[in-house]
């Protein structure tokens, strides 16, 4: 199994973290849709929180698998639904890593 690993730009800031009663989670719109299921199955107790990927520096990779005879790529890539709303710093470093 591959597991996905959250890169975090310390120089950007932060995650920005969300639980129930944020703007973010409670949103009508596709960002705030998915943050509420993703509570619902990725919640354990009330005091955990998501990061909200439309506001935090953050990138995700997915190592490639590898064995003896197979390698595959690597993929990394932001789930912000607007780069530059983060900032526009983020949106250059997002570019610069994925090619």
């Amino acid at each position: 199994m591959t597991e996905d690993v959250m890169v975090v730009h310390n120089a950007l800031g932060p995650p920005v973290l969300i639980g129930p009663g944020d703007r973010a989670m409670n949103a009508s719109t596709r960002a705030g849709v998915i943050n509420q299921l993703n509570w619902g199955e990725f919640r354990r107790d009330s005091t955990e929180r998501l990061v909200d990927s439309n506001a935090s520096p953050i990138v995700f990779w997915q190592p490639g698998k590898a064995s003896e005879t197979l390698l595959h790529a690597s993929s990394i890539g932001s789930l912000a639904e607007d780069m530059a709303a983060v900032s526009t710093e983020y949106e250059k470093w997002v570019k610069r890593a994925i090619g």
